[in-house]
C-alpha cells in the first residue's frame, strides 16, 4: 500500500481499521444541538484507478495477467473475476491508460543528430479473405533509430494536411527524416528537417545515401502479429497499438510491465487531485432531536 501511495494510485490519509477508508472524527455543532462526530467517510480508492466494486487484490491479479497478453478467458479462469463485461471493461480501461501515455502524451522524437523513419501501413484484413484490397485502419508510424522509440497514430487520410501536422507535433526540428517517395512528404526539407528518401519500387536501401526504412517496416510486421484484427472496431486500434508500444518498451528497457503500468496509471489517475478538494460531509440540519446521528455519506 505504501508503494501505491508513492506513485499516487491512492493517497496517504487517516484510515479506519480496514485500511481502505478515510473517516472524519471531527466534532460538528448543528444549530443548538450538542456537538457530535462528523463521521463522514469515503473509500480510499474513490476517484482513483482502483475505484471499482472489485478489490485492489482482484484488480492487481487481473493486471499481472493482462500485461502478459493473457486472453480474457485465461484471466477469467485464473482470477475471481467471472463477469465477461467486467473483464472487457477493465481491459478497455487499461488500454486507455496506455493510449494516454504513448499516443495522447507521447514525447517528441528526434532532434539534431537523430534519425526518424516514417511510414504508413494499413491494419486490417483482406475483404472476403482474398484479393489485394485491405479493409481496416491506416496507421502512421514514426520510429527513432537511436532509441527505438516509436509513435503509432491512426489516420483517416494519408494526405499532406494530415501527415505533416503529425510530424511537426512528434518530431523535433533538426531531425533527419527518412521516408519513401510518398508525395505528402515533399515539403519536409522546408520545415526544418533533413529529408532523405528511398524508392521502394526499386530498392530497399538508397545506394547513395544509405537511406532505408527497414526498422519501421519491421515494426509493422511485429505490431500486426501482436494481435488479430478480426472483429476489432477501428476506434479501438489506437489503444491496442498503445499496448504494443508499451510491451515493446518494457522488453527493450527490461522493465517489469506490471509495475510500469501502475506508474502510468498513477499519472493518469492521480489520487491526490481527488483528495485535494474534499467533499463537504453530509449533516442533518433539521431540529428533530430523535435523530442523534449524522448520516454517513459513502462515495463509490
Amino acid at each position: 500500500m505504501n508503494w501505491f501511495i508513492e506513485i499516487k494510485l491512492v493517497v496517504s490519509v487517516a484510515k479506519d481499521g480496514d485500511n481502505f477508508r478515510w473517516r472524519c472524527y471531527n466534532t460538528v455543532r448543528i444549530s443548538k444541538k450538542a456537538p457530535k462526530k462528523c463521521n463522514y467517510s469515503r473509500s480510499l480508492t474513490s476517484g482513483t484507478f482502483f475505484s471499482s466494486h472489485l478489490s485492489i487484490v482482484d484488480i492487481c491479479k487481473f493486471l499481472v495477467l493482462w500485461v502478459q497478453n493473457a486472453s480474457l478467458l485465461v484471466i477469467k479462469n485464473e482470477t475471481e473475476i467471472t463477469a465477461q463485461k467486467t473483464l472487457v471493461d477493465w481491459s478497455s480501461m487499461s488500454r486507455e491508460v496506455l493510449f494516454d501515455a504513448f499516443i495522447l502524451n507521447a514525447k517528441p522524437l528526434g532532434g539534431i543528430g537523430r534519425t526518424i523513419e516514417i511510414d504508413e501501413s494499413k491494419f486490417g484484413r483482406r475483404k472476403y479473405n482474398r484479393g489485394k484490397r485491405v479493409e481496416g485502419q491506416w496507421i502512421f508510424g514514426l520510429l527513432e533509430r537511436e532509441t527505438g522509440d516509436i509513435i503509432l497514430v491512426p489516420v483517416e487520410k494519408r494526405d499532406r494536411d494530415t501527415l505533416i501536422p503529425i510530424i511537426q507535433k512528434y518530431v523535433l526540428p533538426g531531425s533527419t527524416i527518412i521516408s519513401d517517395f510518398w508525395k505528402s512528404y515533399d515539403t519536409l526539407n522546408d520545415l526544418g528537417y533533413q529529408h532523405l528518401k528511398v524508392n521502394h519500387s526499386i530498392t530497399f536501401k538508397d545506394p547513395e545515401t544509405g537511406a532505408n526504412t527497414n526498422r519501421i517496416e519491421s515494426t509493422w510486421r511485429a505490431a500486426k502479429a501482436s494481435y488479430s484484427s478480426s472483429g476489432r472496431r477501428k476506434s479501438f486500434y489506437a489503444s491496442y497499438l498503445a499496448k504494443y508500444i508499451f510491451m515493446k518498451k518494457c522488453r527493450s528497457l527490461e522493465l517489469d510491465p506490471f509495475l510500469e503500468f501502475l506508474r502510468l496509471a498513477g499519472k493518469l489517475y492521480d489520487a491526490t487531485n481527488y483528495f485535494d478538494t474534499p467533499l463537504e460531509p453530509a449533516v442533518d440540519e433539521s431540529d428533530d432531536d430523535d435523530d442523534d446521528e449524522t448520516e454517513e455519506l459513502q462515495i463509490y
